[in-house]
């Protein structure tokens, strides 16, 4: 994996075996870094146009509820038209930043991205492999 993009909270990978953007987030969550990750991770998707997505939560805690309304209605607009199709969400072990992503999900019920949560990395690369 490449290094391509680098935030507060976000380490931000191409994975040019499997042709997808990995993102490790990382830290105590600030809804200030979280926005710029996110358009670290929406500038890799245009200029790599690579439209799958591996965001790794593991380690990252807190919660980040206080940015959904911009990701659902400013962020996933854009990045869809950039390509993004898919997004395999690794749950973190802090129940915050699980309840976050939760939260996304429920709300987001009419995405066209396809979308599913996993405890383990190992199992988000398989199904993102499907």
């Amino acid at each position: 994996m490449k290094l391509i993009k680098e935030g507060k909270q976000l380490k931000l990978y191409l994975d040019e075996e499997n042709n997808w953007l990995y993102a490790d987030w990382y830290g105590k969550v600030n809804d200030k870094w979280v926005i710029e990750g996110l358009e670290l991770i929406y500038e890799a998707i245009s200029e790599e146009g690579v439209g799958v997505l591996l965001n790794d939560n593991t380690n990252l805690n807190g919660t980040w509820t206080g940015v959904i309304e911009y990701v659902i209605n400013d962020w996933y607009p854009k990045a869809l038209k950039a390509g993004y199709r898919k997004v395999a969400f690794v749950y973190s072990q802090d129940v915050f930043t699980r309840f976050s992503v939760d939260v996304l999900r429920k709300q987001d019920t009419d995405s066209p991205v396809d979308q599913k949560t996993f405890y383990s990395v190992g199992e988000a690369k398989v199904w993102l492999r499907q």
